[in-house]
């Protein structure tokens, strides 16, 4: 009897459970879109595998084709012998082959990691940890300039550099460790919120600022640093117009596919030999990828990063 009662159409009991329900059917449905965004993603793909695959002759027959019915594996060693990379320096003819395209992908993603996350490192423990004069003036500099629209800032950085003599240079990876941006902003979270009694342990035991940065505080941002420096290896090769600006001189994988993007006829690739050169292009960023997948998943919460 006083279950039936606790359970009335008219009881609280009642409404609170219908809201569960309802909820939870609403939940439900939202978890769908991430499902079906992913098998979207893996469709797309296996479809550019398929392309890549495909005769040409009977691509051009088929071109929404999942499975080519014809297929030829040649277009990969096509596609590493005709993306050639041609650009004229100082009014000479510079040409690039497939392999330094990879090669100056490789130096120039690794170089941005590096000079990204060790200026980021370095400045965002500085302004969470350290009490020094202007330290929240630095903080919402940072702040304030990440609202500054990209593209209104490159002129003046172009300029910047060009007189630093950085441009078309290797050495143009030395001004990109400014530290700032929103990764400034995930790791300066992360150490503001470390509780200090490790650090005051260490202080007590006589280390100095370097030693408690070093061996106190670093190991325990590790884990977030190496997600970090993943997401931002992955944006560094996937970059294109820094590259094309910038380093004319030393063109990476994603700068020759972006242009090749609207020329490939005139320039004598098919549509299988561009996809064939496109996907070799992902195969070391997805490698990464699946390597540290479970590390990056672990420091990703609701609210962002954590350690």
């Amino acid at each position: 009897m006083a279950k039936r009662r606790l359970f009335r159409k008219d009881s609280k009991a009642y409404n609170r459970l219908s809201e569960i329900k309802k909820n939870g059917t609403l939940f439900n449905i939202l978890g769908l879109i991430p499902l079906i965004w992913g098998a979207l993603f893996v469709l797309m793909i296996l479809w550019g595998f398929g392309v890549s695959i495909a005769d040409e002759n009977w691509y051009l027959d088929h071109p929404s084709s999942l499975i080519p019915l014809k297929i030829d594996f040649s277009n990969y060693k096509k596609a590493m012998e005709k993306f050639v990379f041609e650009s004229y320096v100082d009014g000479e003819l510079v040409t690039t082959n497939y392999f330094k395209l990879i090669l100056n992908s490789f130096w120039f993603s690794f170089g941005m990691t590096a000079t990204k996350m060790i200026s980021t490192v370095f400045f965002a423990y500085a302004v969470a940890r350290l009490h020094f004069p202007g330290r929240k003036f630095l903080y919402a500099f940072v702040v304030l300039q990440m609202m500054i629209p990209v593209y209104g800032q490159t002129a003046a950085n172009y300029q910047l550099l060009d007189n630093l003599g950085l441009l078309d240079s290797p050495l143009f990876l030395i001004g990109q460790g400014a530290g700032h941006g929103m990764y400034f902003l995930i790791v300066y979270a992360f150490f503001r919120n470390l509780p200090t009694g490790y650090a005051e342990a260490a202080q007590m035991d006589g280390a100095g600022p370097f030693t408690v940065f070093f061996r106190v505080m670093l190991p325990q941002a590790r884990p977030i640093i190496v997600s970090l420096s993943v997401m931002q290896f992955i944006s560094a090769w996937n970059s294109y117009d820094v590259p094309l600006l910038y380093l004319p001189s030393y063109p990476t994988l994603s700068t020759a596919l972006y242009l090749y993007k609207d020329n490939m006829f005139q320039l004598g690739l098919s549509t299988p030999t561009y996809f064939a050169g496109m996907l070799i292009s992902i195969i070391p960023v997805a490698v990464l990828f699946l390597i540290f997948n479970k590390q990056i998943m672990n420091n990703i919460s609701i609210g962002g990063m954590k350690g």
